[in-house]
């Protein structure tokens, strides 16, 4: 589940050098998901720093600052993978900054563009297939993919590259909404809060 991290006492040495993403979020949502930081810091010449450490079950890893003042937060990733970032963070970033967008020179300079052609998609106890999701890295779809699979073993996902033009739209909204939701009903309040932080 998007709940399952672990929090780790310095940022791992996987990261890209750049950040790839700033963007505005609320203090309070970022601690009620994440928990404590994995470190702070206090300078006579700003506000206080929060900093978390995390690694998620498939693999994502991300170190991200939190400027109090601000609430501006920076993200560093060990891939181009914002989306599945903020997917995992369950937060709503405000006047969202990428530096694929911003800078695509430095930003291609340390990785390449994340490739968005991989569908989510879902079939039903009665046979109804839907497309959940397009647009996605093959990362966060298999992520996704897999915590459906988890949160109900009554509902087949599969992950398939985007065959047509252009990125698709999810067919269904009301059928696709009730099938994400799924995974929300199944996180229990222990998996929301981050495990404790490893030696």
């Amino acid at each position: 589940m998007p709940g399952e991290v672990a929090r780790l006492r310095v940022s791992s040495d996987r990261l890209l050098e750049r950040e790839l993403f700033v963007c505005t979020v609320s203090e309070l949502d970022l601690l009620e998901v994440l928990g404590e930081p994995s470190s702070s810091s206090v300078s006579a010449a700003g506000p206080a720093h929060l900093v978390w450490h995390l690694e998620w079950p498939c693999g994502l890893t991300a170190s991200i600052e939190l400027d109090q003042l601000t609430q501006r937060l920076t993200g560093h990733l060990d891939r181009p993978e914002v989306q599945h970032a903020f997917r995992h963070l369950r937060i709503e970033p405000k006047d969202i900054w990428l530096l694929q967008t911003e800078v695509p020179h430095k930003f291609a300079a340390q990785c390449e563009a994340p490739d968005p052609s991989y569908e989510l998609w879902c079939q039903d106890e009665n046979g109804v297939r839907t497309l959940l999701e397009g647009g996605l890295t093959e990362g966060d779809a298999d992520c996704w993919c897999d915590e459906l699979q988890r949160a109900d073993q009554r509902c087949h996902c599969w992950v398939q590259r985007h065959k047509g033009e252009g990125v698709p739209e999810a067919s269904d909204a009301e059928v696709r909404q009730h099938l994400i939701e799924r995974l929300s009903r199944a996180r229990s309040p222990e998996g929301d809060q981050p495990p404790a932080v490893e030696q």
